[in-house]
């Protein structure tokens, strides 16, 4: 008898784990998320969506980001002594996506493009990106275009990722153009931000309307 009683108190606790295992299995399959694996050489700083993920090293082969949400997200990654790449990433939902870096070959250097000769366009916009100190280094979505102040023309309509760099100090932002639209932007280094300083345009006064007022009459 007492054997039968510890049976069934053995098969109701089992019963009771499984569905503890039951109820807690779906939950999880309903939380959504997706990891990046970072290939890279060591001492590579990674951001995503401009926050601080940490820095490659060799025992991870890289980088192993986890629990981040499914959808596009932008991946940054800085290494002393060469342009910082960036890249809009696909994250999916519930498996690993691979990135790979390479680092490896000489430092680039940073030439000034040439100015290319093109018929207007209509899809275009400019940007004007001056720093607080000058001469900070500007990229537009990862690539070099200058040292500011600068002008650049002819920047395709839509959103775009904006870094100012100055030694070992940095700060960036994305901003999206219309097409037409002429953005001025400012780095302050000092306050570790970008100011929007596009002029307003203003609204001219029109003439008022006069048709209602009578004619001066004339006495001889």
């Amino acid at each position: 008898m007492g054997k039968m009683r510890f049976l069934n108190v053995k098969s109701v606790s089992l019963l009771l784990a499984l569905l503890l295992l039951g109820l807690l299995i779906p939950a999880a399959a309903l939380a959504q998320s997706g990891d990046i694996q970072i290939t890279s050489e060591p001492r590579v700083r990674i951001f995503i969506d401009d926050e601080f993920m940490g820095v490659t090293n060799e025992t991870d082969n890289g980088l192993f980001v986890e629990g981040l949400s499914p959808g596009p997200h932008i991946l940054e990654a800085i290494k002393s002594g060469h342009p910082p790449f960036v890249q809009e990433v696909s994250v999916p939902d519930g498996s690993v996506m691979e990135v790979k870096l390479d680092f490896r070959g000489p430092e680039q250097k940073e030439p000034r493009p040439a100015p290319l000769a093109q018929p207007p366009r209509t899809d275009v916009a400019t940007f004007i990106l001056s720093s607080e100190p000058l001469g900070a280094k500007v990229y537009i979505n990862g690539q070099y275009k200058g040292d500011a102040d600068i002008v650049v023309e002819n920047v395709s309509a839509g959103r775009h990722r904006i870094l100012f760099q100055q030694g070992k100090r940095r700060v960036s932002g994305t901003y999206s153009l219309r097409p037409g639209e002429t953005m001025k932007l400012r780095a302050s280094f000092k306050r570790q931000e970008i100011l929007d300083i596009t002029e307003q345009k203003k609204t001219l006064p029109t003439a008022r309307d006069r048709s209602n007022v009578p004619a001066v009459q004339r006495f001889e």
